[in-house]
Formats: C-alpha cells, sequence, structure tokens
C-alpha cells in the first residue's frame, strides 16, 4: 500500500485511512515518506454539527456524510472540484468516477481499513461510499455494502440507499417510541433536543450532504496564546542577584527579631 516503485521515483500513494470511535468518525488522505506520514485533508465526524447533524455523529449515514466531506474538501483545494462532481444522484447503485476528456486525471486512493473488520455492512465502508460519490477514484466492489446478496451477487441499493440516509436508525426509533416511550426518551434524548426525529432524519440528512457540497472547506479556529508564556524552567540568577537575595533575606530575619 506504502511500497514506492522504482521507476517513479517520489511519486506519492494516497491513502484514505478511516478510524471509527464511540462517538465519532475520523477520516483522512495520507502518504507516506522517509520521514513518516503527511496529511492532505482531513474530515471528522464532530464537524457535522455546523452541517446541521449534531447528533448520530458515528453512525453509518455519519460515516457516508464524512467521506463525502473529504472528498468535497480534497478537490477543493486541489481545485478539481468543478470537474469532478461525483455522484449527486445518491440511489445506492454503485458509482465509479470516469475521467474527463481533456483535462487532469481523477484523484486515486486506496481503502485503509486498518484493524478493522471488513465484513459485510461494516461502517468503514461507508466512508469510501462517500468518497467514490464525493468524486474521488477509489476502487471498490459492492460486495461489502448492506443490502447485498451473496447468493445473487447482486446489491439491493434500495438497502443501501436507506442506510446512507439513516433509515435503520429512523426504523429503530419508531419502534422503541411504540414499544417503550420512557427508554425511547431517554436513549434518544439529544434526539429530542436537536428536534430530529424518525420522520424527519432522512430530510436532515439530506440536507447534511446539500450544505457539504455548498461549503466543504474547512474553517479555521483561532487558538488562544496566553500574553505570558508559562515559563517551567527557572532563569539561573548570576552572582549580584543571588548577593542581593541573601541581603534581603537576612535584613528581613533582622525585622523578625527586633519585632520579637
Amino acid at each position: 500500500m506504502v511500497t514506492q516503485a522504482k521507476n517513479k521515483y517520489n511519486s506519492p500513494k494516497y491513502r484514505l485511512v478511516v478510524r471509527f470511535t464511540n462517538k465519532d468518525v475520523i477520516a483522512q488522505i495520507v502518504y507516506a515518506k522517509i520521514t513518516g506520514d503527511y496529511v492532505m485533508a482531513a474530515a471528522y465526524g464532530h464537524e457535522l454539527t455546523g452541517y446541521g447533524m449534531p447528533v448520530s455523529q458515528s453512525s453509518y449515514a455519519a460515516g457516508y456524510a464524512v467521506g463525502l466531506l473529504i472528498a468535497r474538501r480534497l478537490l477543493t483545494k486541489l481545485k478539481l472540484a468543478d470537474k469532478y462532481a461525483g455522484n449527486s444522484n445518491v440511489n445506492g447503485e454503485q458509482y465509479l468516477v470516469e475521467a474527463v476528456e481533456d483535462g487532469p486525471a481523477p484523484f486515486f486512493v486506496v481503502l485503509d481499513t486498518g484493524l478493522a473488520r471488513a465484513t459485510t455492512g461494516a461502517k468503514v465502508f461507508s466512508v469510501m461510499k462517500g468518497v467514490a460519490d464525493g468524486g474521488v477514484e477509489i476502487p471498490h466492489g459492492v460486495s461489502r455494502f448492506p443490502g447485498y446478496n451473496r447468493e445473487e451477487k447482486k446489491l439491493n441499493a434500495e438497502v443501501l440507499k436507506k442506510y446512507i440516509f439513516g433509515g435503520h436508525v429512523g426504523d429503530y426509533m419508531t419502534r422503541i417510541q411504540k414499544e417503550d416511550p420512557q427508554k425511547y426518551e431517554k436513549h434518544f434524548s439529544q434526539f429530542i433536543k436537536a428536534g430530529v426525529t424518525p420522520a424527519n432524519l432522512t430530510e436532515k440528512w439530506a440536507a447534511v450532504h446539500k450544505a457539504i457540497r455548498a461549503n466543504p472547506v474547512q474553517k479555521k479556529t483561532e487558538k488562544k496564546v496566553d500574553a505570558k508564556p508559562k515559563a517551567y524552567n527557572k532563569k539561573r540568577l548570576n552572582i549580584h542577584q543571588r548577593k542581593e537575595k541573601v541581603r534581603r533575606a537576612l535584613a528581613n530575619r533582622a525585622k523578625l527579631a527586633n519585632k520579637q
């Protein structure tokens, strides 16, 4: 994945590094150098708050949105966003980027799953699908997407589309809401607070995709810098300062003795 071809000196191989935590999604476009890995672009699940989705930021739908975000962010950075718009009609079917005529080739990456299990329905492939729909060339099949039938060797695009727009989460919310309202209020308290319901969940994710395409550029955050930086190492005193320090200490001791 990172081995350099001898006849392609200093031609980097780009990897889509995907990691999931309990509450976040991490996606990075990385290439290797002798000194280490360099990150060209990155996107995170918690960024989806700025695009209108403050909850469900580590779900399958969030993975797709993060993949779409990093793809559009990278192509915008490389000034390829206009030439490779990606798949605007998200219908769950396989989409492969095709090179434009008389123009630059599509940006090529390979998926780096790390230690994650590459099983059918795994969330790492949701990011891959989002990157592909975002206009980046990434080699893949459909056998690891939800809705794939191993016997027929065919993908049910409607099932994948349902996962991309969070329909499986909406079905679970609806079932819990009917069976145990108290459990629903407890488990989905943040959804209720944000105004996300089973009825509008799909529309919310569609709005997120639209917002990402409208402005994928990462917002720069200003870091607060202290006026006086902390000094952890005390500056060494010279001979005159040490003598002055001793003189003040003796003078203070004499004052205390006179008071007593």
